[in-house]
């Protein structure tokens, strides 16, 4: 605040609480200025805060572009965080802008970040992998192969792949950034873990148990010495070990492990709170896989119920939860209950992330297939062309997700008898 009172100038920086916010201003006025230090979380506990002066000096001519630069990162991220992203975007490339005049791309490593994490989310991998590559690039050349900021790209960069489905180009960026952070931290550091979830992950996907199963199970035992039980992180990493079991089969060592990781998450945040959702809708997956139907049903429709309480009937994660309940409802031959389900489900999907999202397609195709089953083929149809059309532009003719859409709607034209069109999709 300027010494009259007025705002001057207010900044969050991609830090978050991780690091520090750096501020770069000039004073227009001589006086006594104040600095208010907040959070932007409504629950954030008190903390302590630490402000240094690094450099106090006359400003010069390329001072204007490099405090405008830092000022529009410092909008952008607000931006992002009130969810005005187009207003976010323009304002992260005011400041690349002013970036690049003064030198400043470390900074600027930072906003490609997370352009490209944003373009990722959006499911826009065309726009995102550019933004991570250039970034990791930059990080490369200034701060070297082994620095752990550069870690944090590699490892970006192996997201994006996994979201493709490119599994092959994925594999050895988590294995480069667990190295440095081995190398760097050690093993037994909490972002060391972080890498091993990721690596452990990624063998999961592929079907590779032998070799995702002891990553996962080192990554929690770091996780539980270094930040205790009942961290979030440790919770998260107990849960990813208990589906990893379920999925696998091995229900004995599934079920303590998710219902631990729920009891937990009750006791630190609450019944009612969106993240434990999560956690009773992840053991209502266990239930069904299980055949446990009554307890799998209950579990659904309270995950559900706290979804739509506490994050609205348009959020994300209640068109997900939406999805389970009727692929439950589905399964049982339910399909009136299902339906309005999944109906409900692509329309957030829709709003929220567009038409053109991988996730969207997903939900689609969910649609389509209960359609299929309920026999209303005319309304199947289109939506599994719907589904495949974006897949194929969005993530390529070889993505599984592509050749499972190819199956769904070969399998489709061939109940209806119509095998010349059957057959070239197959083929």
């Amino acid at each position: 605040y300027s010494p009259s009172g007025e705002k001057v100038y207010e900044v969050d920086s991609p830090n978050g609480s991780a690091g520090p916010e750096p501020i770069y201003f000039i004073s227009q006025t001589a006086g006594n200025y104040r600095l208010e230090v907040r959070s932007l979380e409504k629950q954030a506990k008190a903390g302590n805060y630490e402000v240094k002066i690094n450099e106090l000096r006359a400003s010069i001519v390329e001072d204007i572009d490099r405090v405008a630069g830092f000022k529009a990162l410092g909008e952008a991220v607000l931006l992002a965080t009130e969810n005005k992203l187009q207003l976010a975007i323009n304002k992260y490339q005011e400041a690349i802008e002013k970036f690049d005049k003064t030198n400043e791309f470390l900074a600027k490593a930072n906003i490609l970040i997370s352009l490209g994490s944003f373009y990722s989310d959006k499911g826009d991998y065309l726009k995102a992998e550019p933004l991570l590559i250039q970034s990791l690039d930059i990080r490369k050349k200034l701060l070297g192969d082994n620095h752990f900021d550069t870690s944090i790209s590699i490892n970006n960069l192996a997201v994006l792949y996994e979201r493709k489905g490119n599994l092959s180009k994925a594999e050895p960026l988590y294995i480069q950034s667990l190295d440095i952070r081995k190398k760097l931290l050690g093993d037994n550091h909490f972002e060391t873990a972080n890498s091993l979830n990721n690596l452990g992950g990624l063998y999961y996907r592929k079907g590779d148990f032998s070799k995702a199963e002891p990553l996962y199970i080192q990554a929690l035992e770091i996780f539980k010495k270094v930040i205790g039980d009942n961290h979030p992180n440790t919770v998260i990493s107990m849960n990813n070990l208990g589906l990893f079991y379920s999925n696998k089969g091995d229900y004995s060592k599934a079920e303590p492990l998710l219902i631990q990781s729920l009891e937990i998450h009750e006791k630190i945040l609450g019944n009612n709170h969106s993240d434990t959702a999560i956690f009773r809708n992840n053991l209502a997956l266990f239930y069904r896989k299980k055949g446990d139907l009554s307890k799998a049903e209950s579990l659904y429709i309270q995950a559900l119920e706290v979804c739509r309480k506490t994050l609205g009937d348009s959020h994300p994660n209640t068109a997900i939860f939406s999805t389970n309940l009727a692929g439950f409802y589905s399964e049982r031959g339910d399909y009136l209950k299902a339906e309005p389900l999944l109906i409900q489900a692509s329309e957030i999907f829709e709003k929220v992330f567009g038409h053109n999202h991988p996730q969207t397609a997903e939900f689609t195709s969910n649609l389509a297939i209960l359609y299929e089953k309920k026999g209303d083929y005319s309304k199947a149809e289109p939506l599994f062309i719907e589904a495949l059309d974006v897949r194929k532009r969005l993530l390529g003719n070889n993505h599984p997700d592509t050749a499972s859409s190819i199956n769904n709607l070969a399998g489709l034209y061939y109940k209806k008898g119509d095998y010349s069109k059957a057959e070239p999709l197959l083929i």
